[in-house]
């Protein structure tokens, strides 16, 4: 009996909840993302709330950080109920996703290519508009099922046995009672396997490979390699044919490694701890590895590892002081560079610049800032895309907040922040018990749930409202005539 009471009183409790959020979802649900529902703006601060982001977004928010509805005009939209339900996408586009619990499940729809996932069950339909398109469904590490691209159906249960198509990297795997048999394909590649890896064979028209290990096993591609071990992983050896990278290399595990190819040339002694290689564009050096590592060529390196370290390669640059606390690094993109620097896990900074024209010469271009992120863990970050800007406080994720995260966590511990896009900005604190707007025509609206509302709707001051206690008391001005409010009775003179 006593808990049939507990039962029913949590049942009232979460019954006014959903009277709650069901009336601001109806009223966001009959309303169409345009003009019209700025006259409908509310501001109920941390139970219900409908406004413009400063992207112009109609946004509607209630019971703090739980629920969240975002439209924009181009028909993006965003609804969550968080943690348990994420939506986002542009539907008109086909391009649609739904997560729950993230990240226990999700369901993605893009174009005519739909994928969801529970747990390690997940499946793909690549053509959702086809009955007979190619499909995949898996229990991971268990079932397999699907169609393949030539419409070919296929099913496994591991370890027992079956047949999946597409996957792993190959065309096929067939196996019974693994690993006591199997069979694989890849383009004209075959392979066989019994007791796997110990005994295998195949190939293909022009390669073939046996091998009983740890006893024997040689692998050959006609014109290019012929591979052997014996009694592995002791001795191994290869022989290249290649133009240009003759030659042979062999292994006495674990007391040397020799490699003499056209070019380059390797010793090792206890592979890989102390190493050095040779080539015409590269020269290699571990003494012993991983603490000291030196090389010069097409890559520039330098590691006392843990202590300090510096790479560069392909125009990447990178480096680390007593790893893995401190490192940095830039890497060229399209347009411009991207840097970084970090101290584990406190600190994290990244900047990514761009060339853009200046004035009407094309040929006069300046390095400007395109983005920029800032975090020092738990307490805030900034982040910062051309002319839009965010800073949160506090930011529990260490590292740079995922889009995951943002649309299913991070809001419940997101305790104030400030957005700014262009000249609108607006800060927030605590799920909007504080809330305070302005924009570049010197418009603001300022709030303290239920305490104090205050709006200024033009740069001359004069058309401004103000009200207390919910609107208990107030005063509006306006163009020819004034309002006083007296527990909600108005007086206009």
């Amino acid at each position: 009996m006593k808990a049939m009471k507990m039962f029913r009183g949590a049942t009232r409790g979460f019954g006014g909840v959903c009277v709650v959020l069901g009336c601001v979802l109806l009223s966001t649900g009959c309303a169409a993302p345009g003009a019209g529902r700025a006259s409908r703006e509310f501001d109920l601060g941390f139970i219900a709330s409908r406004d413009r982001d400063v992207e112009g977004n109609v946004r509607t928010r209630a019971l703090g950080p739980f629920f969240e509805r975002r439209v924009s005009e181009s028909g993006s939209q965003f609804t969550a109920l968080r943690p348990f339900y994420a939506r986002s996408g542009n539907p008109e586009r086909e391009r649609v996703l739904s997560e729950f619990l993230w990240p226990i499940g999700m369901h993605k729809t893009l174009g005519k290519e739909t994928y969801w996932r529970f747990l390690l069950t997940y499946a793909n339909d690549f053509d959702n508009t086809t009955p007979g398109s190619r499909y995949r469904f898996v229990v991971f590490p268990f079932v397999f099922a699907g169609r393949d691209r030539q419409g070919d159906g296929y099913f496994a249960v591991f370890p027992i046995g079956g047949k999946i198509h597409e996957y792993l990297g190959r065309d096929k795997i067939v196996f019974a009672l693994f690993p006591l048999y199997g069979y694989s394909t890849l383009n004209d590649q075959t392979r066989h396997s019994v007791l796997w890896p110990l005994i295998g064979w195949g190939g293909s028209p022009d390669s073939s490979y046996a091998g009983f290990l740890p006893f024997y096993a040689r692998s050959v591609k006609d014109g290019r390699w012929e591979k052997r071990t014996i009694a592995w992983p002791f001795w191994t050896e290869a022989r290249y044919h290649c133009p240009g990278a003759k030659g042979r290399v062999h292994m006495l595990w674990p007391l040397y490694w020799r490699g003499n190819l056209e070019s380059e040339k390797t010793w090792m002694f206890l592979p890989p701890i102390f190493r050095y290689t040779r080539a015409d564009t590269l020269t290699k050096v571990h003494t012993p590895w991983p603490f000291v590592q030196y090389s010069s060529g097409v890559v520039d390196k330098l590691y006392v590892w843990p202590l300090w370290g510096q790479k560069s390669a392909r125009s990447i640059d990178t480096w680390f002081l007593f790893w893995p606390v401190i490192s940095g690094g830039s890497r060229p993109r399209a347009s411009g560079v991207a840097s970084h620097f970090n101290l584990t896990p406190l600190f994290n900074y990244r900047r990514i610049t761009r060339m853009e024209k200046v004035g009407d010469d094309p040929a006069t271009e300046q390095e400007t800032v395109a983005e920029r992120y800032v975090k020092l863990w738990p307490l805030f970050s900034w982040h910062r895309v051309d002319d839009t800007a965010r800073f949160r406080a506090l930011d529990l994720w260490p590292g740079k907040t995922l889009p995951q995260l943002e649309r299913n966590w991070a809001s419940f511990w997101t305790l104030y922040t400030r957005d700014r896009h262009g000249e609108v900005k607006e800060d927030e604190a605590l799920w909007g018990l504080f809330r305070y707007r302005r924009n570049e025509e010197k418009t603001l609206k300022l709030s303290l749930f239920p305490v104090f509302n205050y709006t200024r709707t033009d740069a001359d001051d004069s058309r401004r409202k103000w009200s207390a206690l919910l609107g208990l008391i107030g005063h509006e001005r306006g163009e020819t005539r004034n309002t006083f409010r007296l527990l909600y009775i108005p007086f206009r003179y």
